[in-house]
């Protein structure tokens, strides 16, 4: 979307530059003629903030405008005195794509890349699906643990950490996020507290270390939806269940 941006900066800037030059119909259509379009996809790109890359479309809308102002065009009839040396340099351009492609098959060092149905239909489901089910395996977790720790009931940290396991990935950290949950979740349901005269759990050495690393989790994982949640319109939920160290 940034290229395409770059095209409307190109065609905005030769419309007015050579608007002296260009047919009628030409005319309308570039220069001056492209700002509707302009306005109309920034508009749409502030009300998707979070989920649109602004900086992106800006930059290559500047770019695509810079460009076109340094840039000149061969006009129809005329012979270019440094046609020879334009086509070498454009031959070196696309030699040099070429030889990046190559270094980097020949010096890749990392996990090979895959195509499966899975992560194909990940792609479709797009990054609106992704985040709606990030949240829903966060909350599920923490419900699932906080009930387990305060009364010793296990029965929802199953299906927690299946939900988990079937969040498709959003990114680096809202990963490691989920997976240090599932960890959490797993200790909670292995956890084995001497039960009191109520039957709930009794305090315990390992209660203790597990509270503290589920209150440094949240802690993350409130920065995190502080930070790099915006990005996906996504807040701080102050009303969640705690999990209580005096059971």
């Amino acid at each position: 979307s940034g290229a395409l941006f770059g095209l409307v900066g190109v065609l905005f800037v030769f419309g007015i530059k050579f608007r002296r030059e260009l047919p009628e119909g030409f005319k309308r259509a570039f220069g001056t003629g492209m700002l509707p379009i302009i306005m109309i996809n920034l508009f749409i790109g502030f009300l998707g903030r979070g989920l649109i890359d602004n900086a992106a479309h800006l930059g290559g809308l500047v770019s695509g405008a810079l460009l076109a102002l340094v840039v000149g065009y061969k006009r129809p009839g005329q012979r270019g005195p440094v046609a020879i040396i334009w086509h070498l340099l454009q031959g070196c351009a696309l030699a040099l794509v070429l030889l990046s492609f190559v270094m980097v098959w020949r010096n890749y060092n990392g996990q090979p890349p895959t195509f499966t149905m899975d992560s194909f239909q990940r792609g479709l489901r797009g990054i609106g699906s992704a985040i709606a089910a990030h949240v829903k395996a966060i909350n599920e977790g923490e419900e699932a643990f906080v009930n387990a720790f305060n009364t010793g009931d296990t029965s929802k940290i199953d299906s927690a950490i299946q939900t988990i396991n079937d969040t498709p990935s959003l990114d680096k950290e809202a990963d490691a996020l989920r997976n240090e949950l599932k960890t959490l979740l797993e200790r909670v349901r292995e956890l084995d507290s001497p039960k009191g005269k109520d039957g709930k759990p009794q305090p315990s050495a390992n209660r203790v270390q597990l509270l503290s690393d589920f209150e440094a989790w949240e802690k993350k994982n409130t920065q995190w939806v502080k930070t790099a949640g915006q990005k996906y319109g996504l807040r701080v939920d102050e009303a969640k269940p705690v999990a209580s160290p005096s059971q």
